[in-house]
């Protein structure tokens, strides 16, 4: 993948060599944050921000797992599973 650097505002380094694939299953383990919402726009006045689970996925190994940047996916989702698969 070819980065148009002349856009950026800040200078990106693509790797010398491309990222190994990952072939056989990788185990990750990540912690659910919260962030918040504001009051429903239905109910003015209510009161406060809701808290609301967060999920934040960064890293080579995304690359190497076959999501490139700019890449489109699904979500499955499950009793307490996430399956995110590239389209």
């Amino acid at each position: 993948m070819t980065i148009d650097h002349s856009t950026c505002l800040w200078l990106v380094q693509e790797p010398s060599t491309p990222y190994k694939t990952i072939n056989s299953p990788t185990t990750k383990q990540a912690t659910v944050q919260s962030t918040v919402y504001p009051p429903l726009k239905t109910n003015p006045g209510a009161g406060a921000w809701r808290r609301i689970p967060w999920i934040n996925l960064r890293g080579f190994w995304l690359e190497q797992a076959g999501f490139e940047i700019g890449a489109q996916y699904t979500i499955e989702v499950h009793d307490k599973k996430l399956i995110f698969a590239v389209v």
